[in-house]
C-alpha cells in the first residue's frame, strides 16, 4: 500500500530534489524536471495547488501537482504551456490502489481525479477498471534522426520534395539565401523570446490574445525557462532569409532528444513555408550534432506528417473512487 503525503504548493522548492530524483528514475524528461515546473508555477499557479508524494515504505513511487477544479473534482496542474500534466509515477504503481489512496488523502470528498495529457512513451496506458478510465487525447509525432539525411529525404513523398525544391528555387531567383542558426547563449534568450513574440503577434494568436510577448506572462515564462536550461539544454532555432528572421523554434534537449516547445513564423513569407523549411534544415543539423530524435508534442499537423510517420496517441486518466459515478458518466456521454 502506498502512503501519500500532501503539501501546499509553496513547498515545491523544498521538495524539488525529491521530485527530480523520481523524475530521473522514471521518465527522465526535462518537461517534468523541477527547472521546468518552477517557472511554470511562478507564472501560472494561483497558489491553490497541492504537491503530493506517494511512498511505498521509504521508496517514493509517485508525485503530482494537483488542484481542485470543482466540487469533489481534482485535476493535475497543467497550463497550456506544459506538454504534460504534472504527474510522475513508477509504472508498476499506476494502479487503482494508488489512486484510491490519493483520493482518501485529499481534503473533502473526492468524486473524480483527472491526470491530463500523459505520454505512452513515458507511462504505459493503464488498463481500465471499474474505477479507472482512460481517454484518447491528441496524436503527436516523433522524428528519429537519420544517419544519412539524403536517404531520409528520399523516403518523403515526391510531392513534398518537389514543393520544397520549388520554394528553394523561387527564393534563389529572388536573391534570398535561407540559413538556420542554433543559439544556446543564455544572454540572448530574452531577446530571442522577444523576437519570437514579434513574429507570433503578426498572426491569429495576437487577435485571440494568446501570442507570446516580452511583456506578458507567456513571454516571461519562456524567458525564465530558457534561461534556466541554457546553455547546455536550451536551444533556439532561427531561420533566416538573408538577414531577416522568418521562423523561430523554442527548444529544450536532453539525452539526445530535442523537444520543440513552440514554433512561429513570419506570416508575410507563408507562401514559402519557412517553418517547414526550418525543420527540414533542422533534421540535417541534428544528424551531425548529437540529436537522435525530435519530439513535437503538439497535435500532429499535416506538416508533421510530411516529416515523420511515427505518431502516438496521448491520453488522459480519470479515476472515480465510487465506481457507479464512472458508469453514470458513461451513460451520459
Amino acid at each position: 500500500m502506498s502512503i501519500w503525503k500532501i503539501n501546499t504548493i509553496n513547498k515545491f522548492d523544498e521538495f524539488s530534489i525529491q521530485w527530480n530524483l523520481l523524475c530521473k528514475e522514471t521518465y527522465d524528461t526535462p518537461l517534468l524536471d523541477a527547472k521546468f515546473i518552477k517557472p511554470l508555477l511562478e507564472s501560472f499557479s494561483d497558489g491553490s495547488e497541492l504537491l503530493a508524494f506517494a511512498f511505498d515504505d521509504d521508496k517514493c513511487v509517485a508525485a503530482t501537482i494537483i488542484k481542485r477544479i470543482g466540487i469533489g473534482r481534482w485535476e493535475t496542474f497543467q497550463p497550456s504551456q506544459a506538454p504534460l500534466g504534472c504527474w510522475i509515477c513508477h509504472p508498476d504503481y499506476c494502479t487503482d490502489d494508488l489512486f484510491k489512496e490519493l483520493a482518501s488523502s485529499l481534503p473533502g470528498s473526492v468524486i473524480c481525479i483527472g491526470v491530463t495529457q500523459q505520454d505512452p512513451a513515458l507511462l504505459a496506458r493503464p488498463s481500465p477498471s471499474p474505477h479507472l478510465d482512460t481517454l484518447d487525447y491528441i496524436s503527436t509525432g516523433r522524428l528519429s534522426i537519420p544517419d544519412n539525411f539524403d536517404n531520409y529525404w528520399s523516403t518523403r513523398s515526391k510531392n513534398v520534395r518537389q514543393n520544397t525544391n520549388k520554394a528553394k528555387n523561387r527564393l534563389k531567383k529572388e536573391g534570398i539565401a535561407p540559413s538556420i542558426e542554433v543559439i544556446n547563449n543564455v544572454n540572448q534568450m530574452q531577446d530571442l523570446v522577444k523576437e519570437f513574440g514579434t513574429l507570433e503577434s503578426q498572426g491569429w494568436k495576437a487577435q485571440s490574445g494568446t501570442a507570446v510577448s516580452p511583456d506578458n506572462v507567456q513571454g516571461r515564462f519562456y524567458t525564465e525557462l530558457l534561461n534556466a536550461y541554457a546553455p547546455e539544454q536550451a536551444e533556439v532555432w532561427r531561420y533566416l532569409y538573408n538577414d531577416r528572421t522568418v521562423a523561430v523554434d523554442l527548444c529544450l534537449k536532453q539525452n539526445g532528444i530535442l523537444y520543440i516547445l513552440k514554433t512561429t513564423f513570419d506570416q508575410d513569407w507563408s507562401r514559402y513555408s519557412p517553418a517547414f523549411a526550418m525543420h527540414i534544415e533542422g533534421v540535417n543539423y541534428c544528424s551531425t550534432n548529437g540529436i537522435n530524435s525530435i519530439e513535437f508534442y503538439g497535435p500532429a499537423m499535416e506538416w508533421h506528417k510530411k516529416l515523420t510517420d511515427d505518431l502516438r496517441r496521448m491520453y488522459h486518466i480519470n479515476f472515480y473512487p465510487l465506481s457507479f459515478i464512472k458508469r453514470i458518466k458513461r451513460i451520459i456521454n
